[in-house]
């Protein structure tokens, strides 16, 4: 691959002879957290949307973020945790939806059978 020295670049009326930049990737939209699993700590990146809706879950049923990781990380089989958690926060939402229109047990038993399994 070829690439050009600086002294290689036309030169630029008050500019800098610095190179050019190609492809530079678009800042993350995600926003990672310090979490802990149980007594081990980690860091998770979710889209903000996604941290408001699992502290939404977290608030509404009286658990902490962690305590709620923790469940969570025990359920999982071999998805990742930010996997798990992202299905986790449809599905709340989703039973949610259901119970609103009576076709299916309330949300709160959703966190009751990640706490029973």
């Amino acid at each position: 691959m070829n690439t050009l020295a600086n002294s290689d670049l036309p030169r630029r009326r008050g500019r800098s002879r610095r190179p050019l930049q190609i492809n530079q990737a678009a800042p993350s939209t995600l926003i990672s957290r310090n979490i802990h699993v149980g007594r081990r700590r980690t860091s998770m990146r979710l889209e903000a949307t996604m941290w408001d809706a699992f502290y939404e879950i977290s608030e509404r049923e009286g658990m902490s973020v962690d305590q709620l990781c923790t469940l969570i990380d025990r359920r999982r089989s071999e998805s990742s945790l930010t996997a798990a958690v992202r299905v986790f926060v449809m599905s709340y939402f989703r039973n949610a939806s259901r119970h609103q229109h009576g076709s299916a047990t309330s949300a709160s038993e959703l966190v009751e059978q990640l706490m029973t399994a």
